[in-house]
């Protein structure tokens, strides 16, 4: 099995723990395609800037990502993905996109960006970002292991 592989049944595993403990205080079941994709996109986010299958993966996901800002008109959020999708080109392997607070950063300045340009969708795309980083945490545990994967270097 692939690295990046791994890293999918990392979130994939992650997502369900998740869903089981958000679906125990819901009282019901809590499911979510756009979580899955949220969580599965994040387990592959940090590796981001390697070549690899996951990362053509990822930037198909972007590609289309852009498009869909342009087809709204969301200036904003197109600006911030068009800076983003050069950021992979500038940082070695294991920098930045695997710096938790980096990540956490990013995701909250995207977020911001995407309920500033569709406010009336914020639930949903709160409920993104946060599918998104448990994605992430998976890979960063997977790559780094618990401790190290939330110390600040």
């Amino acid at each position: 099995m692939s690295l990046y592989r791994g890293h999918l049944v990392g979130g994939l595993i992650s997502y369900i723990i998740v869903t089981v403990l958000a679906s125990v205080f819901q009282n019901g079941l809590v499911f979510s395609i756009p979580g899955l994709i949220a969580t599965l996109a994040g387990s592959l986010f940090p590796d981001i800037d390697v070549r690899s299958n996951g990362q053509n993966l990822f930037l198909k996901v972007l590609f289309l990502m852009i498009v869909l800002c342009l087809f709204l008109q969301a200036s904003v959020p197109l600006i911030l993905l068009l800076i983003f999708s050069v950021l992979p080109l500038i940082f070695p392997h294991r920098g930045l996109f695997h710096d938790l607070y980096f990540i956490v950063a990013l995701v909250a300045l995207f977020s911001g960006a995407m309920i500033y340009s569709m406010p009336s969708s914020w639930r949903t795309i709160v409920t993104i970002a946060f599918f998104f980083m448990v994605g992430v945490l998976s890979h960063l545990v997977l790559d780094k292991g618990m401790k190290k994967t939330f110390q600040h270097d």
